[in-house]
């Protein structure tokens, strides 16, 4: 039998050198667009949502995070099981979607029912946070961004690089280290407050009322529905220098007129050094089935045209870059490969 396939391959050996032509051409095209991973990419069909909400506790979480969420969410295309956790100062649902679920199109549509549910959401719960579950949940490169730079600078450039970046096609989040938080800063004059008749919570009050997104209920057209808020978010110190605060008399106290707002940072929560220098690091995790090559490539091309913007005093340097790791191996492969050809 082995002996009638062999003569039959050397009668026709241009056919069977044609078809091994034609394979081999197939079989590089194949590897050439194979991701490159040093670990198996396994999807995972969840997807988490948080509701931050300060103070609240289990049993009000459960009422007007969870119930609202859950309304919305089980009418999700594909959804196979829905889990929701109130805890103190947060509520959870965890969505567990059919093995051959699309990510992009749950994910789109997840975020379309979140945004209508928080139009019943109390005006002080924080934005939800969306997070797709990935077995690969490590990043694949972190980004280093050091020097003399004033930290304001370091920072504003640090988000818009972060921003950038999440819009690759091959990045799934970000995570920004080393960055406190900006935030402004009330100042109040004791002595000016009190002949102004004003208490500390009042002038609590007026800032908390005036910085909060309201909502303004549902808009529905004819086909789609969409919820609907009026903005009323502090963005600069003149906003809140001048929030009424109450009448006294004839005159109009606001808040400029027994303090003042400066720009400041929040104290961290985490110090991260590079060479010993102050540093906002940048790690970077991948999307479920992205090729890691072409991703560093993609991110370290991005980095390079904002860093074109940046002023000479910022440095940026890269760690735990794993498509190095990847390079390696996938040489040695190559080597092993061309070698037992030609051995064979």
């Amino acid at each position: 039998m082995i002996s009638a396939l062999i003569h039959a391959a050397i009668r026709r050996r241009k056919v069977v050198l044609g078809v091994a032509a034609v394979l081999s051409v197939f079989g590089l095209f194949t590897y050439l667009n194979l991701p490159r991973e040093s670990n198996p990419d396994i999807p995972v069909p969840f997807v988490s949502i948080q509701v931050p909400y300060p103070g609240v506790s289990p049993e009000d979480a459960e009422r007007l995070l969870v119930r609202p969420l859950e309304t919305e969410l089980q009418s999700l295309e594909g959804l196979k099981e829905m889990n929701g956790v109130a805890v103190q100062n947060a509520a959870m649902i965890y969505l567990e979607f059919d093995v051959s679920f699309d990510v992009d199109k749950v994910l789109q549509d997840v975020r379309a029912k979140v945004d209508m549910a928080r139009g019943r959401f109390p005006p002080d719960a924080e934005e939800p946070i969306i997070s797709e579950n990935n077995v690969n949940d490590n990043p694949f490169i972190g980004i280093m961004m050091y020097g003399a730079a004033p930290e304001r600078t370091m920072y504003q450039a640090a988000r818009e690089l972060q921003d950038r970046l999440e819009t690759l096609p091959g990045v799934l989040r970000t995570d920004l280290g080393g960055g406190r938080e900006e935030v402004l800063e009330v100042t109040i004059d004791p002595a000016r407050m009190q002949a102004a008749n004003v208490s500390a919570s009042e002038l609590a009050q007026v800032i908390g009322r005036n910085n909060q997104l309201i909502p303004a209920g549902n808009l529905r057209t004819k086909d789609t529905e969409f919820a609907v808020k009026i903005p009323g978010v502090v963005e600069k110190p003149d906003d809140i220098l001048a929030l009424p605060i109450k009448r006294n008399g004839d005159r109009l106290i606001t808040v400029g007129d027994i303090g003042q707002v400066r720009r400041t940072f929040k104290d961290p929560g985490r110090i991260t050094r590079f060479n010993g220098q102050p540093t906002f690091s940048i790690d970077v995790v991948k999307r479920s089935g992205a090729n890691i090559l072409e991703s560093v490539k993609q991110v370290r091309a991005a980095v390079a045209e904002e860093q074109k913007r940046w002023p000479e005093t910022i440095q940026v340097a890269y760690t735990f870059d794993e498509s190095e790791f990847i390079e390696r191996s996938l040489s040695i492969l190559e080597s092993g490969l061309i070698i037992a050809t030609i051995l064979v």
